[in-house]
């Protein structure tokens, strides 16, 4: 009997993989032995690896605008800003093969991916609008923001805050408290 398979399923191959031996060393041989078929019949849903990166990238940017739509619902300035970076680090930190397919520039170069991450810039510069900022300057704000927050989330899953007398969380605070009143975004 022939087992039903469809890019759900093959997605959630890829990430059960990806977490025990890292993203860049899945393979479509990996995967296949994984949902238990032969390697031919997943180019029946893909292309190829690249494909499955992009697959992966899109899949995961939804997931991770759904949490930042709905951590923001009924909050407006500093409080939204404050959600979504708190969102937006979790999810890095409870998903690092997630954040890895959106992160990572080597694992795809699509428009796809490219529209999808637009959508959390959307989310963030609807967020500054009550500010009456002029576009250069949210712009440059958004800039600012998605730096420190994948600057952090990234040197957190690399484990690379050693200093463990001292709360991780604290120190994130701290630095998104004083990049948003750096910003006048208090």
């Amino acid at each position: 009997m022939k087992k039903k398979i469809d890019n759900e399923k093959i997605i959630h191959a890829t990430i059960a993989l990806a977490t025990k031996q890292g993203l860049l060393n899945v393979s479509l041989n990996g995967i296949a032995a994984n949902l238990g078929i032969k390697t031919p019949s997943l180019y029946n849903h893909i292309s190829g690896i690249e494909d499955l990166y992009g697959q992966l990238g899109i899949y995961s940017l939804d997931l991770l605008e759904k949490e930042v739509v709905q951590s923001v619902l009924g909050f407006s300035k500093h409080d939204a800003l404050i959600r979504i970076a708190n969102t937006y680090v979790t999810f890095a930190i409870q998903n690092p093969v997630l954040y890895q397919a959106i992160e990572n520039p080597y694992l795809n170069n699509s428009q796809d991916i490219s529209k999808a991450k637009e959508a959390i810039v959307l989310i963030i510069q609807s967020v500054l609008k009550v500010y009456n900022f002029t576009i250069e300057k949210e712009i440059k704000i958004i800039r600012v923001l998605r730096s420190y927050l994948h600057g952090f989330a990234s040197l957190y899953i690399a484990d690379l805050f050693n200093i463990k007398t001292v709360d991780v969380a604290e120190s994130f605070d701290l630095g998104l408290n004083a990049l948003l009143s750096g910003l006048g975004l208090d």
